[in-house]
């Protein structure tokens, strides 16, 4: 495993930080081990300290990886700081992203002599590319979305409610290897599958149907992202059409993609396909996003975005196609950027599935 302390105080430090205080949930656990739901991390040149309450002594001990003090404190945060910053004049970073402004305020109350350093995405930026145990657990993710998955498809038929698959789809996540869900599980029909982000009701599927399944589980507290757009029986135009029109897109990215290629690039790739089949429009969200702690990470995979792939990012490619009144397609497939081809992480198969 990398030395991640040992990166995150190098990147404060070129922000011009002597000291840093985390707050995010998964950049605490990235930096610490600690799973917890309460606590913050304390990072100076010298020293690392996860600071949470008395609930967590047990597990945090359990936890945490060598080279970082577990403090277990009841007390308030001006008052944890207020001993730990005595004496500090030089900048202290914070996590402008996660960290309120009323927090920010008491903080400020308690030691108006300390310079505050607003930062952003300083620790994410690290997290972006993985190292071999982070893939080692994404690739176990995926397996484990993917036997789920099969599990589900004899279930798809018309009656059935978007709620119904919903349920048995996240119970076959819960019976594999994995420990939980990666996101609430998107199952949208009919002209519902229009909405990207639509949430499961109690609509019936219905002959003729295209189905959107975005679902992921969690190994290891990492997080698999999968999209498939299925057919309840035959499928006519412009259903069929669209579903070509956007697996052609999905490739076009991944054929884009390559170590020191600029993530604008690869969203092009994907979007002049559909532009070009006449869908721009219905095209609504960027090609895709990095992986890994949480389900959206850095890097971004759109037309605004300053990023470039690395070796060890891990990335999703789903363009899709949203028709109002009619419904939508999504193929989602995720891959490993690596020095050679990316390395696609599931095994489920792309071509149009009837059910």
């Amino acid at each position: 495993m990398t030395d991640r302390l040992a990166l995150a105080r190098s990147a404060f430090l070129a922000h011009g930080a002597e000291a840093a205080v985390i707050t995010d949930p998964a950049n605490r656990r990235w930096l610490t081990g600690f799973t917890g739901s309460s606590g913050l991390v304390f990072l100076t040149a010298d020293k690392a300290e996860l600071i949470t309450d008395g609930r967590y002594t047990i597990q945090a001990g359990a936890e945490v990886r060598p080279g970082v003090r577990v403090t277990t404190d009841n007390r308030r945060r001006p008052e944890l700081f207020a001993e730990r910053l005595a004496g500090q004049t030089g900048p202290v970073a914070i996590e402008a992203d996660h960290l309120t402004v009323a927090e920010l305020n008491g903080l400020k109350e308690g030691l108006s002599q300390v310079q505050w350093l607003p930062t952003s995405g300083v620790v994410a930026d690290l997290r972006a590319t993985k190292d071999e145990d982070e893939l080692d657990a994404i690739r176990r993710a995926f397996r484990v979305a993917d036997r789920a998955f099969l599990e589900l498809l004899p279930e798809i038929r018309p009656g059935v409610r978007e709620l119904d698959l919903a349920l048995q789809l996240e119970v076959a996540i819960r019976r594999q290897e994995g420990c939980g869900l990666g996101f609430e599980t998107i199952v949208v029909s009919g002209p519902r599958s229009a909405l990207p982000h639509g949430v499961p009701t109690g609509r019936r599927l219905a002959p003729g149907d295209l189905v959107t399944i975005d679902w992921g589980a969690t190994v290891d507290g990492y997080t698999s992202d999968c999209t498939r757009t299925v057919a309840v029986g035959a499928l006519e135009d412009p259903g069929a059409r669209i579903y070509l029109v956007v697996k052609a897109a999905m490739e076009a990215a991944i054929s884009a993609a390559a170590r020191g290629v600029a993530c604008k690039d690869v969203d092009r790739a994907a979007r002049s396909v559909i532009e070009q089949a006449g869908f721009g429009t219905e095209f609504v969200h960027g090609t895709g996003h990095g992986l890994g702690l949480e389900v959206h990470e850095a890097p971004a995979l759109s037309a605004r975005s300053q990023d470039r792939l690395e070796s060890g990012m891990v990335v999703t490619f789903e363009p899709g196609i949203y028709i109002e009144g009619y419904g939508g397609v999504r193929i989602e497939q995720t891959g490993i950027i690596t020095e050679g081809r990316v390395e696609i992480l599931s095994a489920l198969p792309t071509e149009l599935q009837i059910c």
